[in-house]
């Protein structure tokens, strides 16, 4: 069975793998990487992939440009799907997310 697995950047700056609507992390280990996928007892959350991948492209535009951050909050959820949209987290803040991104970008103050 031939399987196409998104991967989308986690908070931490690790890889989550998207596998049919759920969401799997790295099992620790310190030779070989292992995504652990076991038998699940709920539905997958469809919402939470989306999520992900736009918190991900928002942090990612928010290190590479300089753009207000309501530019890049309305260009990033035009594009994303109708059904995603009640899920996703407010305005502020993703706008509170940018700063916080570019903030540790900066050079300490002396």
């Amino acid at each position: 069975m031939d399987e196409v697995c998104d991967i989308i950047l986690s908070n931490k700056g690790n890889n989550k793998i998207n596998v049919r609507g759920y969401l799997m992390v790295k099992e620790r280990n310190r030779e070989a990487i292992f995504y652990c996928c076991t038998d699940h007892n709920h539905a997958p959350q469809a919402s939470d992939a989306g999520v992900a991948k736009l918190t991900a492209q928002i942090k990612r535009q928010a290190s590479e440009t300089k753009d207000k951050p309501t530019k890049i909050i309305q260009d990033n959820i035009i594009s994303i799907p109708e059904e995603i949209h009640p899920y996703i987290p407010s305005p502020n803040a993703l706008r509170r997310t940018i700063s916080r991104v570019r903030k540790s970008e900066m050079p300490p103050q002396p």
